[in-house]
C-alpha cells in the first residue's frame, strides 16, 4: 500500500514536470517567435513525447493498481489468518481456564480432605495419649495391687499357719481332754 502511494506521488511529480515542460516550451516559442511550422513540428514532437510519457504513466498506473489489488488481497488473507489465529488462541485460552478451574476445585477438595484427615489424626493422637496414660495408670494400679496381694498372701499364709498351729493345739487339747 505504501509502495502504491509512493508510485502515485511519483506519477503526480512526472505529470507536473511535463506540464512545467509544456509551459516552458510555450514561453520559448513566444520569445523566439518561431514559425507555426516550427512550432507545429515542436508540438508534434512534444505530442509524441507526451504520448509516450502518457503511455508509460498509464502502464505504471495499471501496475500500481494491480500491485494495490495484490496488496489488498494479501491484507485480506492476513486478516483471515489473524482472525483464525485469534479464534484458536481464544479456544486454547478457554481450555486453559477450564483446566485451571478444575485444578482449583480439585485443590480445594484436597485441602478439605487434608484438613479432615488432620482432624482425624489429631483426634487419634489424643486418644492414643489418653490410652497410654490409662495404660501407665493401670500398670501402676496392677503393680500396687500385686504388692498388696503379695502382702495379703503373706498375711493369709501367716494366718493360715497360725490357724493350723491353733488347730493342732486344739486337737491336742481335745485329745488330752478326751483322755481324761
Amino acid at each position: 500500500f505504501d509502495a502504491a502511494s509512493e508510485s502515485n506521488s511519483s506519477l503526480i511529480d512526472e505529470v507536473t514536470s511535463l506540464k512545467n515542460c509544456n509551459d516552458y516550451l510555450m514561453k520559448e516559442l513566444r520569445e523566439k517567435g518561431l514559425t507555426s511550422e516550427e512550432a507545429n513540428c515542436n508540438i508534434t514532437k512534444m505530442k509524441v513525447e507526451t504520448s509516450a510519457a502518457t503511455l508509460q504513466l498509464s502502464e505504471e498506473v495499471t501496475e500500481l493498481r494491480n500491485a494495490n489489488d495484490e496488496l489488498e488481497d494479501q491484507v485480506t488473507i492476513l486478516e483471515c489468518q489473524l482472525s483464525t489465529q485469534c479464534l484458536a488462541a481464544d479456544t486454547k485460552l478457554a481450555e486453559v481456564e477450564n483446566k485451571l478451574e478444575a485444578t482449583i476445585l480439585s485443590n480445594t477438595e484436597l485441602a478439605d480432605q487434608v484438613a479432615s484427615l488432620q482432624k482425624i489424626k489429631d483426634c487419634a493422637t489424643k486418644l492414643l495419649l489418653e490410652k497410654e496414660t490409662i495404660l501407665e495408670e493401670s500398670k501402676l494400679i496392677i503393680t500396687s495391687m500385686e504388692k498388696d496381694s503379695s502382702s495379703a498372701i503373706l498375711k493369709l499364709s501367716e494366718e493360715l499357719t497360725n490357724l493350723r498351729n491353733a488347730k493342732v493345739n486344739v486337737d491336742e487339747q481335745l485329745i488330752v481332754a478326751e483322755e481324761r
